[in-house]
């Protein structure tokens, strides 16, 4: 059997490729700890498939093996399961009450995955990339986290901002919406001037 690479959280379904007749039975072992099934999450079969629900990397990832055994003789097959863990994004949020002028700083951090993780920040689904504009600065301190720096907001910054973290295992996304107080008192101080140019 070919190994197999699992993403964490999700269910593994494993055929023993037996041939052969009669076949008495099929039965599993995890090398660690012997035969199968050991908790509920792990389901043998009668037909020689092994069901995993919910894999995990700590309990889990290790060697298996499938033992066919026929009236007179007896054979088996190795399979080794690496598990990959997807990037897990710690929540964020802009500050509340933002006015215009006021400075934001978006820390997208990442506390669990495996690397090398890749992040990137998306306004209203359009990346955003490190310009030579200093009002907005995009910042990686390290491997597992970015952070987005605006030194002086405006209502134009008001939108939704996306951080995307993704691994060989997956790809993870966290948004928020940044709303600037500031667009609506602009919108009217120029329909208020306009109305009394008119009159004028």
């Amino acid at each position: 059997m070919r190994n197999i690479t699992a993403i964490s959280g999700t269910s593994v379904s494993i055929h023993c490729p037996a041939a052969g007749f009669p076949i008495e039975s099929i039965t599993w072992f995890k090398k660690q700890s012997g035969k199968l099934p050991q908790n509920h999450r792990q389901k043998s079969l009668t037909n020689g498939t092994l069901i995993i629900d919910k894999i995990d990397r700590q309990s889990d990832e290790d060697s298996y093996r499938c033992v066919v055994n026929a009236s007179s003789s007896s054979a088996y097959s190795d399979v080794y399961i690496k598990v990959l863990v997807a990037p897990v994004i710690n929540p964020f949020s802009p500050p509340p009450n933002l006015r215009e002028g006021m400075r934001v700083m978006l820390t997208c951090s990442i506390v669990e995955g495996d690397a090398p993780v890749l992040i990137e920040f998306l306004k209203d689904d359009i990346p955003l990339r490190q310009t030579h504009d200093t009002n907005i600065k995009i910042d990686s301190n390290n491997e597992f986290s970015s952070t987005l720096f605006i030194s002086k907001v405006s209502y134009e910054d008001s939108g939704n901002y996306t951080c995307i973290a993704s691994n060989l295992a997956a790809k993870t996304t966290y948004s928020v919406q940044m709303i600037v107080n500031g667009m609506f008192a602009r919108i009217f101080i120029n329909h208020f001037s306009y109305y009394i140019l008119i009159i004028k």
